[in-house]
Formats: structure tokens, C-alpha cells, sequence
């Protein structure tokens, strides 16, 4: 049970010792019922300091000047390169809301089944973007009249947040990622953003050398654990070698086998 899942952070929203013990206990109580083995509370700081927790992702977040001339600044010059490489090679950047869902899910299901791991729904993409139309905002890069990386951004108060990012591999030389999260990140900056949440990754990850790079600052997260089965908090992650088997079956599926069977499995994958 997860305090927020398919998503980065969420966790025991409370101040009070007396108020956290009492969401505590009735979140023990849920997943009793449906024997769960453990809660997952997704935390940035500790909490609760008598719950075992892990520190195996990484907040990546940066902040943001008020023009995009002063952004273009402060990014790394190679960065600058490879975004004028995707602009010369003619690649294009559209932003816009549910009607670009479709273009994202293409290009985002088809690189969830190359890294072996389940799709989301659809339906979650197009719900968000129906039920947030003034926060969320999808963002696509194509080559010609292909969608070629695509990713769905939220907005809360003075952060965008990119929950869902995706590009297709055999792009790669065009540099359509750099064109993805620059197009991004200028947007977040000029209208009035101050930081830009590139969510989490791994540790030394190539996501995390990605996010790096565009002057992302890491933060270690903590994630607590209330176990009702067992003494050790459970790693669920693709490193876990117990799932190298089903990730390398994963992959070889067709594409429209992945979409299908997908969303069945995700719902119980945190």
C-alpha cells in the first residue's frame, strides 16, 4: 500500500504527533484488510523517525530565473549544443492539453515496453489532463510527422513538475529529449515558475546524469515503511535481480501485447 502511487511524493500530511499516529493506525488498518504487506510513505524528510525507510531515489529540482534569456545562460553549453542540434535537424516542439494525449501515449508506451516494465492506462494521461486543464500540459517533439519524445507537465503554486517523460531510442542522435525538456523548462520559466521538478531517479542513474546536466541539484528522499509482514523494507525496484527474468520477457513482447496487458498488471505495482 503506498501513500501515493504512480507518483513521486505523498506521504502523512500532518504536523501534530497525536494526528500522524492516527492516520498511521488507520492506514494499518486498510491494508490489513486487504493483507498488504507493507505501507510505503513517500517522504522528502524523515518523519517518522521509528519506522525503518530507504534512501534509494533522488529529488531532482532546480530553479528558475524569470527570462528564458537568463536560463539559456545558466544551462551548460553542450546542453545549448545538442538543443540547437534537434532544432537545426528540424525537429519541432508542441505544447498544448488533452488533444496531444494520444502522441504522448505512443511514444510513452512504447518506451515502457523497451524498459520491460508495464504501461500505465491511457485513461490516466487523459483524466489528468480533463480534470487539471489549468495545471497539467502535454509536451511533444516530433521529426516530421512522427512523435518522436513526448512528456505531460503539472503545475502546483510556483513548481512544474514532469511526472511522465519519454523519447524514442532510435531518435537519439537527433537530440529530441534536450528539445522536449528545454521547451519545458522555458515555459515553466516565463510563466512565472520558480522551480522545475524533474521528479525522481535512481542514484548515478542515466536519468540522474540527464537531470544533472540542466543544473538539477539532488536531494536523498525517504521513503518510511510501516511492515506488517516481514523485517526488512522490500526493494520493488527494476534493480531488484528477482524481476530480470519478467523485464527481459517484458521487452520482447509486441508492442501491442505491452498496451494491452499492461495497465492490467501496473494497478499492483507501485
Amino acid at each position: 500500500m503506498v501513500s501515493l502511487p504512480f507518483l513521486n511524493y505523498g506521504g502523512v500530511l500532518a504536523a501534530d504527533p497525536l494526528v500522524i499516529n492516527a492516520l498511521i493506525d488507520h492506514a494499518r488498518g486498510l491494508a490489513l484488510g486487504f493483507r498488504a504487506s507493507h505501507i510505503e510513505l513517500r517522504h522528502h524528510e524523515r518523519q517518522l523517525p521509528d519506522l525503518p525507510y530507504r534512501q534509494h531515489k533522488l529529488g531532482l529540482s532546480r530553479s528558475l530565473p524569470g527570462t528564458s534569456e537568463e536560463l539559456w545562460a545558466q544551462i551548460d553549453r553542450k546542453v545549448r549544443n545538442q538543443v540547437r542540434k534537434a532544432q537545426k535537424d528540424g525537429l519541432t516542439s508542441a505544447t498544448g492539453g488533452g488533444e496531444l494525449v494520444d502522441q504522448f501515449y505512443e511514444v510513452f508506451a512504447r518506451n515502457m515496453r523497451d524498459l520491460g516494465t508495464p504501461v500505465y492506462a491511457k485513461r490516466l494521461f487523459s483524466e489528468t489532463l480533463r480534470l487539471f486543464p489549468d495545471a497539467a500540459q502535454v509536451y511533444t517533439v516530433r521529426s516530421g510527422n512522427i512523435t518522436v519524445a513526448a512528456a505531460i507537465a503539472i503545475r502546483h503554486g510556483d513548481t512544474v513538475l514532469v511526472p511522465w517523460a519519454s523519447s524514442l531510442r532510435e531518435y537519439r542522435q537527433q537530440c529530441p529529449n534536450m528539445l522536449l525538456y528545454w521547451t519545458m523548462l522555458e515555459r515553466a520559466s516565463t510563466t512565472g515558475a520558480r522551480v522545475f521538478d524533474f521528479g525522481r531517479s535512481s542514484p548515478d542513474s542515466g536519468t540522474h546524469h540527464f537531470k544533472v546536466q540542466w543544473g538539477a541539484r539532488a536531494t536523498p528522499l525517504h521513503w518510511e515503511y510501516v511492515l506488517l509482514k516481514g523485517q526488512v523494507p522490500p526493494d520493488q525496484g527494476t534493480s531488484n535481480p528477482k524481476f530480470g527474468v519478467a523485464i527481459r520477457a517484458w521487452k520482447r513482447l509486441p508492442l501491442w501485447a505491452a498496451n494491452r496487458f499492461g495497465p492490467m498488471l501496473v494497478r499492483n505495482i507501485p
